[in-house]
Order: C-alpha cells, then structure tokens, then sequence
C-alpha cells in the first residue's frame, strides 16, 4: 500500500502546533435565548487563561509521552508500520485517548491493511480530535478506509469532511448534517417524579453534595436535585423547562460516573417529564466543552456546542518541575434538538460539524409545526407532526 504524503504532513504539523484559542465553559444554568433563530454560542474573551487544574503532568512521563508520539511519526515516514503502532501504543500508555497517538496508530494499522484496528483506532481519534488539521488528516485515512470497504457514500462524506477542516479546489456539494426525526431515535424510559431522577442518577453515584441519604418525599428530592450545582442557588427557579446538570450514567467496570444535561418541565397533567440531552466526558487529560441553551420554545429547541478540548503540546522544557500542557480546542459542532412542549418527547435532532471558524454550519428557522433548515447543501423544511 503507498503512503499519502498529505498524512504524515498533517500530522507532524498537529504535533508541532500550539494552542491558538480559549477555553469556553459551560454556564450552570444555560440563558434562555428568545429568538427563533439559533445563533452561535459567545466567544470567550482573548484574554482568557487557558490554564486549568488538568493542565499538570509528571515531568517523566510527559518526556516520555514527547519521545514516543516522535519517535512514532519518525517510524511512519520511513514505512516502518509496527515500529509506528509500537511507539504510539507506548505514547497512549501514557495519555491514554490521545488523539494524535490515535491517529498515528490508526493510519499506521491501514497501510498494514489491518482495517479492523484501523476503524477501532481512527473513530476513537475522530471522537477526541481537537485540532483542525488533525481532524482532516483523520477524515482522509477514513475515506480511504471507507473505500477498502467498498462503501461509496461513507467515502464521498469522510473525503467532504477532511474538506471542510482542509479546504480542497473541489468543492463539496453533500449535506454534513446528520438529520433525524425523534422516532428514529429509541427514547429510553426517562424519571417522571425528582425521587425517581434521584434514584436513577444521585443514588448511584453518590453525587449529591449535601446529604446522601434518601429524601424523604418528591419535595425533598427536588430541593437535593435542584442545588446539585450550587447549594446556594435552585436551578428549578426560573422559566420552564430548567436545563440541569445532574450524574449520568456510569460505567459500572472503570468506576467512571459521567455526568449529563436534563430537560426537565412539568407535562399538561402536572407529572414531571424528563429528557436526557448529552453525557459530559470528564475523563480525558484535558476535558471537553458544553455550551447549551434553549434557542425557541414552540417547539422546544435546544442547542449544545460541544467543543473537544484534547492535548496539543507538552511542556518546552520537560525538565522543568511545573509541567504545564497545552489543551487545544479548535473544533466543536452543534446539535439541535426539537422537543414537543407539552411532554418534551423528542421530535428531531439535527446535527453538524461546525466550521474552522466554529461557526455552525447550518441554521434552524422554527415555526409550530415546521422546522426550517438551510445551508451547506442541508436546505429543506419539515413537517413535525405529519406521523
């Protein structure tokens, strides 16, 4: 198999770059935004520090993390594959999910026509990628994994993707949303009383900062539920429905509870409906970044800006003693979700990578029985309630 040079390009430039934007974090509770329209999350001011508590590492083993990820795209150049794959391998012993590593393994897997390996590894680096380039060179090794499989359209998508984060002279003319009505989705059975959130979510994770005893009765589980984030402040105190960040769902065998945002609103007979929105992954090195809000209200919609927010350079001096990491957050993208306002049933989803610029790339015009969606090949109007 040969060797595309664009790929060892793209990747020693991600391993070279520094970071070049700020951390964006999530508000408590989202404000509500009355326009019909959506419109893109605020920019952190330039003067934001980008230092944050994860931002540490054991000058050893970042050395270590250094001289592996290298050593591993010196290996790939000179088309020594299992030499690649055994020092990115060492490099994520030491930062496990590491993007770059990830990628360098993955495409070091696909020119070893390991297309298994390659597709375990190259999703996980797509899911973690946080930087513009990196995110093109990982589209590109997709679209020639998607060829190997014979599969057209995946293909024409991952080859239109790497044009988006790397623009070519051709343009592309496909939709990059993933558009998808609320029955495709299979809605889990959600709580319908604050004790049954509080059982689901509080009581196995003993997350609850208060008291983690068992409320007594469905005020009591709201009072514990509703200070969750600040126990001086109710999330539940302002206008239906409330956004809230609450625990999520665990991973019984890591011992990793990951949290998650909830809709939460009272439905027409005064029982509380619930509607899970997102996990939050707090395990990498550097964590990733949630915007939500709630961007129209009839219909429901609601925005989540996820910005991935991975390693991108460690420590000029590795022998300093204060070790300090540089988290990267060049891409995100954006999901609409469309809820009834009357049970907060999902009704549809639509989502897209944003641009370089972190713009979205598409926009939502709503209307109470219709959602209009235009740009990036995406235009079309749908009817919510024809089924």
């Amino acid at each position: 198999m040969l060797v595309r040079p664009a790929h060892a390009a793209l990747l020693a430039a991600c391993i070279t770059c520094n970071a070049t934007s700020t951390p964006q974090e999530p508000p408590a509770q989202p404000a509500e935004l009355v326009s019909a329209t959506a419109s893109p999350p605020p920019t952190p001011p330039s003067d934001a520090s980008p230092t944050t508590p994860s931002d540490h590492l054991d000058p050893e083993r970042a050395s270590r993390y250094r001289d592996n990820l290298t050593t591993g795209l010196r290996q790939q150049q000179a088309h020594d594959y299992p030499a690649a794959i055994d020092a990115f391998t060492a490099a994520l012993a030491d930062i496990p999910d590491d993007p770059r590593a990830l990628a360098g393994r993955g495409h070091a897997h696909l020119q070893l026509g390991d297309t298994t390996a390659a597709a375990r590894d190259l999703g996980l680096a797509i899911t973690h990628a946080s930087q513009i380039l990196l995110a093109a060179q990982i589209h590109l090794d997709l679209a020639r994994l998607a060829e190997l499989r014979r599969d057209r359209e995946a293909a024409r998508k991952q080859h239109a993707l790497a044009a988006l984060y790397a623009p070519s002279a051709t343009a592309s003319t496909l939709c990059l949303a993933d558009i998808r009505s609320g029955a495709d989705a299979q809605p889990p059975d959600e709580p319908t009383t604050w004790l049954a959130i509080w059982t689901t979510h509080f009581e196995p994770s003993k997350a609850n900062l208060k008291d983690p005893t068992r409320p007594a009765d469905d005020p009591a589980a709201r009072d514990r539920v509703c200070h969750y984030e600040s126990l001086a402040l109710d999330a539940c105190a302002g206008p239906r429905p409330w956004v809230l960040r609450i625990p999520g769902r665990a991973d019984p065998e890591a011992g990793i509870y990951t949290d998650q945002y909830m809709l939460v609103d009272h439905d027409g007979t005064g029982r509380l409906a619930s509607r899970h929105l997102v996990d939050i992954d707090t395990t990498g090195t550097c964590e990733d970044r949630y915007d939500l809000a709630i961007v129209a209200r009839d219909p429901l919609v609601v925005r989540t800006t996820h910005t991935n927010n991975a390693l991108g350079e460690v420590c000029d001096d590795p022998g300093d003693p204060d070790c300090h990491i540089a988290c990267i957050h060049e891409r995100s993208d954006t999901r609409f979700t469309v809820h009834a306002r009357d049970d907060l049933r999902l009704l549809l989803s639509v989502a897209s990578p944003d641009r370089p610029d972190r713009n979205p790339l598409i926009d939502l015009k709503i209307s109470p029985d219709s959602v209009t969606i235009t740009g990036s090949h995406c235009d079309r109007t749908i009817h919510l309630f024809d089924n």
